[in-house]
């Protein structure tokens, strides 16, 4: 059977690990929907059953007519695909958000009046919320998602959390399959000698290191644990701060300020290591080796994969208990779930005393390859993609 998934230039990470966990199934074939890239040759994975199409072109120096232009050929390109291609399967991993509206209909029009089968996995419903600094979670669809959903056969969640939330929204339950997160494969896993870590951050060996990591947006509640951090710290005179990652730039001029405030009148900023910047996938290693633990002290997310990343280079997680982030957390093992960002203090008082601790670093690692490998995560998404055939929808 020829199966289409349809990725469009979004995470690279998650597409990378999708196509090595598709790569042995020798009795289907797989046409992926990208875009040109920089960071990665996706024909390097070496798969004879998965073929790669890069409608979307890059542009170094985007301009309203290039962008515009580029995505109409992409249209184009992705019309003729669809009209001539034998894929019966269309599996959506993104869509668009910034012309949602046209990919909703769109993909009706294309995929639904020509008797193909649309498997569509849900990341979040709130990712205009979200991403416009609005912490809220929705009730209701908008009208051309909730037209969109009505059309597909068959749903991709990440969680169970997930799933109650759009059976609330009136999608029967047996068009709602879980499937996890996978293990992030695509970022370069050989950890850095602690010591060599931290001397290239210029951080003292014998500290212990909180990491706050990814792109900072306000639902990520850096603030919190920027707060929390000030409170504690003059008590733990080891205690260091490690934040990387570059401000996103939906967040508001007012906001950035107030971050950079709270680390400028820090008692001890001079233990606030800042890496406002983007980090390069060679860097990453480097900022996990020489932490001891990640803080996501979020304030609402269906899911991150930024847990998966962190247990794939053995560093524990420590998460405020929100959405479903904490569903993949086993306490004092890889990580820990704390109530509230009011208690985050608390929490990290506790891990600083010894009293919330984990397992060894290998252990973590083991773990997460053995349980979110792609391999079996891809098994499942292939059965989800033969029950869509059997779907009236």
């Amino acid at each position: 059977m020829h199966i289409t998934l349809i990725n469009c230039g979004h995470q690279i990470d998650g597409l990378y690990g999708m196509m090595t966990g598709l790569r042995n199934d020798t009795k289907n074939h797989y046409h992926i929907i990208d875009a040109e890239r920089d960071e990665f040759d996706l024909d390097q994975i070496g798969a004879n059953n998965i073929t790669v199409y890069r409608f979307l072109k890059k542009t170094q120096k985007p301009t309203f007519f290039s962008l515009a232009s580029n995505w109409f050929v992409y249209y184009l390109r992705l019309t003729k695909f669809i009209l001539t291609n034998p894929s019966k399967v269309y599996h959506i991993e993104w869509i668009n958000r910034k012309i949602a509206i046209f990919e909703h209909i769109y993909f009706y029009i294309l995929l639904t009046l020509w008797n193909k089968k649309i498997v569509y996995k849900v990341h979040d419903l709130d990712t205009d919320n979200l991403l416009s600094n609005n912490i809220s979670q929705n009730s209701s669809l908008v009208w051309h998602k909730k037209f969109f959903f009505s059309y597909v056969n068959r749903f991709i969640v990440l969680n169970e959390i997930m799933k109650k939330n759009l059976i609330s929204l009136g999608i029967d339950d047996h068009k709602v399959s879980v499937i996890a997160h996978g293990v992030n494969n695509y970022q370069p896993s050989e950890l850095v000698d602690i010591t060599l870590a931290r001397d290239k951050l210029e951080i003292p060996k014998s500290s212990k290191v909180l990491l706050f990591f990814g792109n900072i947006r306000k639902y990520k509640g850096l603030d919190h644990l920027l707060n929390s951090f000030n409170e504690i710290s003059t008590r733990y005179t080891d205690l260091y701060l490690l934040i990387s990652g570059k401000f996103d730039k939906t967040l508001t001029t007012e906001y950035r300020k107030s971050l950079q405030k709270k680390i400028d009148a820090s008692p001890n900023a001079d233990r606030i290591i800042s890496h406002l910047r983007f980090i390069n996938t060679e860097e990453v290693p480097t900022f996990f080796s020489a932490s001891d633990v990640l803080i996501l002290p979020y304030e609402f997310i269906y899911q991150s994969g930024v847990p998966f990343l962190s247990f794939a280079l053995g560093t524990p997680v420590i998460t405020n208990n929100v959405g479903g982030i904490s569903v993949d957390i086993i306490d004092g093992f890889n990580g820990y779930v704390y109530e509230g960002n009011e208690n985050l203090s608390k929490t990290l008082e506790g891990y600083l005393e010894g009293r919330i601790s984990f397992r060894d670093s290998k252990y973590i690692i083991e773990h997460v390859n053995e349980e979110y490998s792609w391999d079996k995560l891809m098994g499942r998404h292939v059965e989800v993609y033969y029950d869509s055939l059997t779907s009236n929808n």
